[in-house]
């Protein structure tokens, strides 16, 4: 394979539910602490082997457990948890055009409770962040050499 495939099939897609990280305004410094404003995230994570035919609330409480079972299961309920598939060319690793590129981005459909997991699909999770503050030190420029 040529290095410019290579680099082709490695470039990861951008979603449309993605979100940046907080902007420098989006900061709060008091106390001599920096506080970031709350702000949503959208967790996106490629179906593992060791995940095939789990559903998406056992995945979740096995894997991520940081939250309870019933909060995968309102998130699921509400749609900030969901399965998605990707489309066969994206699966297949082939160079694309811009325009098969967009049409490889990810298609949402209802995830319902009891489905199983499988090959070429993607598990999301949007989530309301609250990271915690951090120490606002004064930025110290490096000496040159």
């Amino acid at each position: 394979m040529n290095q410019r495939k290579y680099q082709t099939a490695l470039t990861p897609r951008v979603s449309a539910c993605a979100q940046d990280p907080p902007a420098a305004g989006d900061y709060v410094f008091r106390d001599g602490l920096r506080f970031a404003r709350p702000y949503y995230f959208d967790y996106v994570a490629h179906v593992k082997t060791r995940w095939r035919g789990r559903t998406v609330v056992d995945l979740f409480c096995a894997e991520f457990k940081g939250r309870t079972r019933d909060y995968y299961e309102q998130a699921l309920a509400a749609g900030r948890l969901r399965v998605e598939e990707t489309s066969m060319s994206a699966r297949a690793g082939r160079q694309t055009t811009t325009a098969a590129r967009a049409d490889a981005q990810l298609q949402a459909k209802p995830t319902a409770p009891d489905a199983r997991l499988r090959d070429g699909q993607v598990v999301r999770h949007y989530v309301h962040r609250h990271e915690p503050p951090a120490r606002a030190a004064r930025a110290v420029p490096h000496a040159r050499a």
